[in-house]
């Protein structure tokens, strides 16, 4: 379950940011010394909800042109719809349109460079796509060592078990597929302790809800306008109502296609 912290305009969020390394680095620290996993590591860009121009930072203006146009439309959408108190809502629709904004901005492109760009992405969403997938199984795994009657201690081993096998599929991966080397920084973890449950949830608040918005899209025939409604409608409902009704657009035939995070 992802910490929170709380301020008055963003509502609560179950991240924090920093500018300064070593202010990071002190919470971190802090947060370790009370029991709690520790994710720690850097991000290329970040919104300021509509209120203030998002910057264009030195940290992602040479990314991949698909990754590039990806971020700048995750981005945007934040400044267009936010919901205090649920990250996993605000990320997942914000992945799900980048991904939608990224195919229509590629099918604007002339022929010649609409294939490569095409290509590009194609590959980015392959890596991604395997990354997402050994994170979902350890995730199952590891909700089932924690809602089972162990001791805490077996519950400990079992754990450390599911971590190490995720780790090895992933080396296994990598002989098959290098670009998935990539992710090597976000395999060494914190201070290089490996991935824990706070790296696995920092990923899960980015996809958990992405299938949803993606059936949302689908269902109303890529009509953003009207998908755009539709958010807000989410948006004003009570959170259990919230994700039942996104639950339920995860279910459609549609939902599971696309892009991943």
């Amino acid at each position: 379950v992802p910490h929170e912290w709380c301020y008055p305009i963003a509502g609560c969020v179950s991240y924090r940011g920093y500018f300064d390394e070593k202010d990071a680095r002190a919470e971190a620290s802090s947060l370790s010394a009370a029991g709690n996993d520790v994710y720690l590591g850097g991000v290329p860009a970040y919104s300021t909800l509509g209120w203030f121009d998002d910057p264009v930072l030195s940290s992602f203006v040479r990314y991949p042109e698909t990754e590039f146009v990806r971020l700048i439309f995750h981005e945007l959408a934040h400044q267009l719809i936010y919901v205090k108190g649920d990250t996993v809502f605000n990320e997942s629709y914000a992945t799900a349109l980048s991904d939608e904004g990224l195919a229509r901005w590629i099918a604007t492109q002339p022929p010649d460079v609409k294939a490569r760009l095409d290509a590009e992405r194609a590959r980015s969403a392959r890596l991604r796509g395997e990354f997402q997938r050994l994170i979902v199984e350890a995730r199952s795994r590891l909700s089932a060592v924690y809602a089972s009657d162990a001791s805490p201690a077996a519950k400990s081993q079992q754990k450390d078990a599911v971590f190490a096998a995720m780790r090895a599929q992933y080396e296994s991966a990598k002989h098959g597929e290098p670009g998935l080397a990539g992710f090597d920084r976000w395999f060494a973890g914190y201070d290089n302790h490996g991935p824990n449950n706070a790296s696995l949830a920092a990923i899960a608040l980015y996809t958990e809800r992405v299938p949803a918005f993606r059936g949302l899209i689908a269902e109303v025939h890529g009509d953003l306008p009207a998908f755009y409604a539709r958010v807000r409608q989410l948006a004003a409902l009570d959170k259990a109502a919230r994700d039942a009704a996104l639950d339920a657009l995860a279910k459609l035939p549609s939902a599971r296609t696309g892009d991943t995070a």
